[in-house]
């Protein structure tokens, strides 16, 4: 099943609904001249060819120089050397000799409120967004419009049914909510976000209804009396968000006396809590960025120096940003003032035992933009290797989504939702902060044309897009 037909989270197979459509209104006074300003800089030529370009393989860890990318409307029509894959008549042609081409990077954790949200993600090369809190018929109608090309934003969305928290606090009977469901699923909500359970007793009613009506669902787990990740887990949820007492304990799975100074870790603990996870096909969405240097320190998994560099850089980034001095190059490395190669010496190796378990991650941010960039410097500061990071917000977003016939990879049939930088981001991973273009459903945005949206935003609202 194709990715524009619909397709479904974590491996309930069950589709989703409304993948691809959507239309709206404007939140933001100016937005028509912002607008105005997309349609002048992206580029949506009959065919687009990318030449000389290296192609990063997220799935095999490779790099394929020399490559000639051919992109015919939205879709990927050719991937060859470049003296092997014809150039079609009439094709703009891109020399990206030097540069890396990958996947557009998906956040698949993120609250992302207004129309300046969906540049800056699109500007911070995210494609792909699970969106936690939009209003649904407000956000498809922006994806709609989006993929029309008349107004600038991630193309590919997922929304989650956030009800939950308000009928439950009204004690409704959890098995009574079959109508609500079955509604969301009608009007093309893809899951259900499930937060504050209250109960263990109630998250098992609620987890057999949805399962009945064949809607995913999964999120927090926090005040569910006991609940674990791996009871919902076993209980048919689709995702378990963050690291924290929210994911139901997901940040101690690998960790001995959580409350001893000297915490261990054995990677016999992880891979049951790994095994389990995949028989049941949950993913977990770490979330590591929004816990914020001070919750990070105290987090069992017991950051090294370097995340705690990181999350200072993030916070340098946003006061930069309100000061309008975003800065060029390789913002998150210059900030931070270290390469990020691999696994570093002083991590804990929490994260590194959770890759090496095979436990099933995504990348999210429970924010939006810049910080999906951050996200994935975390992961590889704790342990995780740059490739496994990047496929986090790449390979595995397509394998949860059961898209991986149109998204996760660089190759014919996919849809040309790609990032294009100027450095390796598998020998550095804050390398994906370089973004040299941005390619959203077939439209190229160059960096003339990503500091036109970022001119157009300060003229239009008096914020950066940084």
């Amino acid at each position: 099943m194709g990715y524009d037909q619909g397709c479904a989270p974590g491996g309930r197979g069950t589709p989703l609904r409304g993948l691809g459509r959507g239309a709206a209104a404007l939140l933001l006074a100016g937005a028509v001249l912002l607008m105005a300003s997309a349609r002048q800089s992206a580029t949506a030529a009959p065919s687009l060819v990318l030449d000389e370009v290296t192609v990063v393989d997220v799935e095999h860890g490779q790099l394929l120089p020399a490559q000639r990318v051919v992109i015919v409307g939205n879709r990927i029509q050719a991937v060859g050397a470049a003296l092997t894959v014809s150039i079609p008549g009439g094709a703009q042609v891109i020399d990206a000799r030097g540069q890396y081409l990958l996947p557009g990077l998906w956040d698949m954790h993120s609250h992302w409120g207004d129309t300046l949200d969906l540049v800056r993600l699109l500007f911070n090369g995210v494609t792909g967004v699970a969106s936690m809190s939009v209003e649904p018929n407000q956000g498809r109608e922006w994806r709609q419009e989006i993929l029309a090309g008349t107004r600038v934003g991630p193309p590919r969305q997922t929304y989650a049914y956030n009800a939950v928290t308000a009928l439950w606090a009204k004690e409704q009977d959890p098995s009574e909510m079959g109508p609500q469901l079955e509604s969301a699923k009608t009007s093309g909500l893809d899951m259900v976000k499930t937060n504050e359970m209250i109960s263990k007793e109630r998250y098992f009613t609620f987890a057999a209804e949805a399962r009945r009506i064949g809607m995913p669902f999964g999120g927090h787990l926090e005040d569910a009396d006991g609940m674990s990740a791996l009871d919902a887990s076993d209980s048919g949820a689709s995702v378990v968000d963050h690291m924290t007492r929210t994911a139901g304990g997901l940040d101690t799975l690998c960790v001995h006396n959580t409350q001893s100074k000297y915490r261990t870790a054995t990677l016999t603990t992880c891979r049951q809590a790994a095994d389990r996870l995949r028989r049941n096909g949950t993913w977990w969405a770490i979330t590591i960025v929004d816990l914020g240097t001070g919750a990070t320190a105290q987090s069992p998994l017991m950051p090294s120096a370097r995340s705690l560099r990181i999350q200072a850089a993030v916070d340098a980034r946003a006061t930069q940003c309100r000061q309008g001095l975003p800065g060029p190059g390789n913002w998150l490395r210059d900030s931070a003032r270290f390469d990020l190669p691999g696994a570093p010496p002083d991590s804990s190796g929490i994260l590194s035992l959770v890759y090496r378990a095979g436990m099933p991650i995504l990348a999210g941010t429970d924010r939006s933009a810049h910080t999906i960039h951050a996200e994935l410097a975390l992961m590889v500061a704790e342990g995780v290797p740059p490739l496994a990071a990047l496929q986090a917000a790449t390979l595995k977003p397509a394998i949860f989504l059961h898209a991986t016939d149109s998204l996760g990879t660089v190759a014919p049939g996919k849809l040309a939702d790609l990032l294009l930088v100027d450095a390796d981001p598998l020998a550095d991973i804050t390398n994906t902060t370089m973004i040299r273009a941005v390619i959203a459903n077939g439209r190229y945005y160059d960096r003339k044309a990503l500091d036109e949206l970022a001119a157009a935003a300060r003229n239009d609202s008096g914020q950066y897009l940084c």
